[in-house]
């Protein structure tokens, strides 16, 4: 879903949004890291 709806959507607006959700669990994943870091390059924090 991610990959499909929620990545294309959000480079058409990539200026203007930040996402950062409030009370989610944490998600360290290595397919999320890595798709945030395909992604946001430099633009998301990570785990240090």
């Amino acid at each position: 879903m991610l990959e499909n709806f929620l990545f294309p959507q959000l480079e058409e607006l990539q200026q203007h949004v930040f996402l950062q959700l409030d009370g989610a669990p944490l998600h360290w994943g290595t397919i999320v890291r890595s798709s945030l870091n395909d992604h946001f390059t430099g633009r998301w924090i990570g785990r240090g």
